[in-house]
């Protein structure tokens, strides 16, 4: 087996008591049949009777929280497993939070999901960030693959769509994901038309790195968004995320931005989002490399291709909502500092991962208001 990740997510390590928002408040927890009985098995040395802490529900077996808390996290926010029986007694899913792997043949995919604040945290600390390629002997590869001609051109696709991002010519954000999205469109009319060479694709695309086409395109840009359609759009979109299953300091959070957005002219919010933009000026480097997290681990679709279009508009609105959260946050306080921040993407990412029907909510508002391409794209970069 062929595995691939970015070197975050072999560096990565969780901080435990440390984490400023532990995933082990307020979650569902899946516990596998495994771990139960081994949760039966150690029930003298944990003092409390696996099914007092651990309920059925349905097929599964879930974790039964204690005011929203895992009956296993200690007055130190440190796992009673892991300090009484070691962490090879976890269950897979608190094992391998945030970590997630996809299986596409004979090659192995490993994610890190932004929900893990010290996920946001260490990719805000890289200087670069660099992929990974190597061998895993663990998993074996499945007998037939009949998607792998597909896997390996969409795989192409987005190393372009990564390389645009990463090009080292200096650019707007705006710039990069609007020649993105346009590898991509090209790249979903090929898929369509049965054209899914990778070498044909590569050269279909190659125009978007020379330095001219990238400063014409960066010329082209500047200043065609209209920011009064853009602030009618934030208005419009702030009503999609909803207060569902969130802390009190998020739902609070939510509510302030629906205030800003509900009170303030676009003369205000114009005058707010250039301050919020100067504040943010040392986060541009991070801005990128969280997009290029994204579209390594959000936008393969195989067999529909075509939806990976939908998804890249989904990895812009998370972005979108994240911004417009920070910039209410700077508004209110003055500032915007480095935890808030943190706080406000983890807890976006938290809310919005496997999202369906946010994501068909935002998609039918695209649609409505005929703006499902690049003319959206370009409202969600703020």
């Amino acid at each position: 087996m062929n595995f691939l990740t970015v070197d975050l997510y072999k560096d990565f390590q969780c901080i435990g008591g440390d984490c400023p928002d532990t995933c082990c408040v307020g979650w569902g927890i899946v516990i596998d049949e495994d771990t139960y009985r081994k949760m039966e098995e150690q029930e003298a040395i944990l003092e409390i009777p696996a099914s007092d802490w651990i309920m059925k529900k349905g097929d599964s077996r879930i974790v039964r929280l204690d005011h929203s808390r895992c009956p296993m996290l200690d007055e130190d926010n440190l796992c009673r497993v892991v300090r009484r029986l070691g962490s090879e007694y976890l269950s897979s899913t608190c094992s391998g939070y945030p970590r997630v792997q996809s299986q596409y043949g004979d090659v192995i995919e490993g994610h890190l999901t932004f929900s893990c604040p010290e996920v946001v945290a260490r990719l805000m600390d890289k200087t670069e960030l660099q992929f990974d390629y190597g061998e895993d002997k663990i998993l074996e590869p499945k007998e037939s693959y009949p998607y792998e001609q597909l896997y390996l051109y969409e795989s192409v696709v987005r190393i372009a769509m990564v390389d645009v991002f990463q090009n080292p010519v200096k650019l707007s954000l705006h710039t990069r994901a609007a020649l993105a999205f346009d590898i991509l469109e090209k790249a979903i009319e090929r898929y369509k038309d049965g054209r899914t060479d990778p070498e044909e694709i590569k050269e279909a695309v190659a125009w978007c790195f020379q330095d001219s086409k990238l400063n014409m395109m960066e010329m082209r840009l500047h200043g065609i968004v209209d920011e009064n359609s853009r602030y009618r759009f934030l208005q419009e979109i702030r009503f999609l995320l909803d207060t569902n299953n969130c802390s009190e300091r998020f739902m609070e959070m939510i509510r302030e931005m629906n205030t800003y957005f509900a009170s303030n002219d676009l003369e205000q919010y114009l005058k707010d989002i250039q301050n919020l933009k100067n504040i943010q000026c040392g986060y541009g480097d991070f801005h990128i490399r969280y997009w290029v997290c994204h579209i390594f681990s959000d936008l393969l679709s195989i067999p529909e291709y075509e939806k990976a279009r939908e998804n890249f508009m989904y990895i812009a609105a998370c972005f979108c909502l994240a911004q417009m959260m920070a910039l209410v946050v700077c508004v209110n306080q003055g500032t915007l500092d480095r935890n808030q921040y943190i706080y406000i993407i983890s807890n976006i990412s938290r809310k919005m991962e496997h999202n369906k029907y946010f994501k068909m909510q935002l998609m039918n508002r695209l649609d409505e208001n005929k703006i499902n391409g690049l003319a959206g794209l370009l409202l969600m970069i703020i």
